[in-house]
């Protein structure tokens, strides 16, 4: 008796496996063919795109660089190529599951072409939000230096930076993950170096303060290659900088920060009436 039930047992297997291998062999040749189809379409957007010479426009815009950037090697028409590679995959092995009877697994991948869209939207939003944060660090580090300001190209860069932080933030919220928590240390964070620089500037740049303060009044005064006399020094003034006024004396080129110029400084009896 109990060898009969696993001679049934075996027999039933065995017909089932019989019964599967149809199944299993057209769901296989469905899974190549879409494979093909998609080699093959993936192989024609991307001469199309070359042709039109898509990857040298996105060059120019700045594409390129910020998917270097962000550790993607291959250009943005071979990332559009794949993309769509598998894709359209996706949508053959979805059918060669069904025909093969796993069904529950097809639902998986069904899921996952639903979770797609929202990837390469992701995708698209860091892609346009770096060039946008490269953009506005470049324009206010170029800005901070047209301004006097030394350490300008650095304060673009940490604009660039805390934009990037940003809109990587946003991409991470686009594909459905809660982000309410990252935010709120991100912008502790930030508020956080914002008040240690601020700490920092009024307290131990405070005679720097002064003296750029001090530069606007002194332009107002004196100009250069005026003759003046600041204590013991006397010279021609060749040029006021945000924190010193520079004289060429006789015994060389002399610095005097622009807060002690200001209060000392008197015109030369050579530039009196």
């Amino acid at each position: 008796m109990d060898a009969q039930i696993i001679i049934d047992t075996l027999l039933e297997i065995y017909h089932n496996l019989v019964r599967a291998i149809p199944s299993f062999v057209t769901g296989l040749a469905v899974l190549l063919v879409g494979w093909l189809v998609s080699w093959l379409l993936r192989k024609v957007i991307v001469f199309v795109l070359k042709r039109l010479k898509f990857d040298d426009l996105v060059d120019r815009v700045g594409v390129t660089g910020v998917l270097r950037g962000i550790g993607l090697q291959k250009s943005l028409a071979e990332i559009i190529g794949q993309i769509i590679f598998w894709y359209v995959l996706l949508f053959f092995l979805i059918s060669s599951m069904r025909l093969m009877g796993l069904t529950d697994l097809a639902e998986m991948i069904v899921l996952l072409l639903k979770y797609v869209p929202k990837a390469i939207g992701a995708v698209v939003l860091i892609i346009f939000g770096g060039m946008g944060a490269k953009f506005m660090g470049d324009t206010l580090g170029n800005l901070a230096l047209g301004a006097g300001i030394a350490f300008g190209r650095s304060l673009g860069r940490l604009i660039q930076y805390v934009i990037s932080i940003f809109v990587i933030v946003l991409a991470i919220g686009m594909l459905g993950i809660d982000t309410a928590i990252l935010v709120s240390s991100i912008t502790i964070l930030i508020a956080a170096v914002g008040l240690a620089l601020a700490l920092a500037f009024g307290l131990g740049a405070r005679p720097v303060v002064r003296h750029v303060v001090a530069s606007y009044y002194v332009r107002q005064s004196f100009r250069p290659g005026q003759t003046v006399r600041v204590g013991e020094h006397e010279g021609t003034i060749i040029g006021i900088s945000p924190v010193y006024t520079r004289l060429e004396t006789e015994a060389g080129i002399v610095s005097v920060p622009n807060a002690l110029f200001l209060d000392a400084a008197v015109p030369s009896k050579a530039n009196r009436p």
